[in-house]
């Protein structure tokens, strides 16, 4: 962040030169009354005459170079004035990105680790057997839908998470614009596609269970394939790689302005600490 650390000098600079001006003033004044009479009254007139115009002169200039001087102090004072104002205003403001900057990535973290958790592999079937069961429902239903009900019930219990996520939105897109605000919109569509398979599934693990080995090949894919949206699939999980790179977007959108707003000297370590690691791996 650009400090104006010239502005003290500069005005340094005013007040000597308003000072040297004034002195010279002053000296100009002090040798005029220690200027010797002559003896002769022809001289003294003579003296008194060429004296005075001289005295005029020298007062005459020296006046000029003093209001020079003080105007020019006037004019600087001012431009100084008008940037330290413009500075103070760019460094507010740069302030306040970084502190956006700074709670929208850490958001990003904790919803990162959130859907996480919700994908979690191992389930508890007592979360399952928590939720009220409709009056209607078949044996194999209720077993569908408890076992969805434990992917929902965690949704739910991270919902504070997102539902921060999501309020930040609005305050990132009027500060750093609304096509930044796409990360937001991903990671709204992930958490917002577990759901939708989780619903699914519960539909699909009913009919399986009911159907057995006569389930249609096409049911068995789907199911699948929506599995491995809402739990952990492994090395190669595709909503753990979409996640990865909703973080590493709004990373390249918030990195640039927190770090902008450290010093040279932190920048400087933090770089050098970074290449340490990478020799290190």
């Amino acid at each position: 962040m650009w400090r104006p650390f010239w502005i003290p000098c500069v005005f340094v600079l005013v007040f000597l030169t308003t000072t040297a001006a004034q002195s010279a003033q002053d000296q100009a004044l002090s040798e005029e009354s220690a200027t010797p009479a002559p003896l002769d009254v022809a001289e003294v007139v003579q003296g008194r005459e060429a004296g005075a115009s001289q005295q005029a002169d020298s007062r005459q200039g020296v006046m000029r170079a003093v209001e020079l001087a003080r105007d020019i102090a006037v004019i600087v004072a001012s431009l100084v004035a008008i940037l330290g104002v413009s500075a103070w205003k760019r460094e507010f403001k740069g302030k306040r990105d970084m502190e956006l900057a700074e709670n929208v990535l850490e958001s990003f973290y904790r919803a990162e680790r959130a859907i996480e958790a919700i994908r979690f592999p191992i389930w508890n079937l007592a979360d399952g057997q928590a939720r009220s069961p409709e009056p209607d429902e078949t044996p194999e239903e209720k077993k569908a839908r408890d076992r969805a009900y434990i992917v929902i019930k965690r949704i739910k219990e991270h919902s504070d998470i997102f539902n921060q996520l999501y309020t930040l939105r609005f305050r990132f897109m009027a500060r750093f614009g609304r096509h930044r605000a796409k990360p937001f919109d991903e990671m709204k569509r992930v958490v917002d596609t577990i759901m939708v398979c989780t619903r699914r599934l519960a539909e699909f693990w009913a009919e399986q269970l009911r159907d057995g080995e006569r389930t249609h090949p096409s049911i068995k894919e789907e199911i699948k394939e929506y599995e491995r949206i809402i739990s952990y699939a492994g090395a190669k999980d595709p909503t753990e790689s979409r996640v990865s790179g909703i973080i590493a977007e709004i990373e390249g959108i918030c990195r640039p302005v927190i770090e902008g707003g450290d010093s040279r000297f932190l920048r400087l370590w933090r770089k050098a600490f970074a290449r340490k690691e990478t020799v290190q791996s």
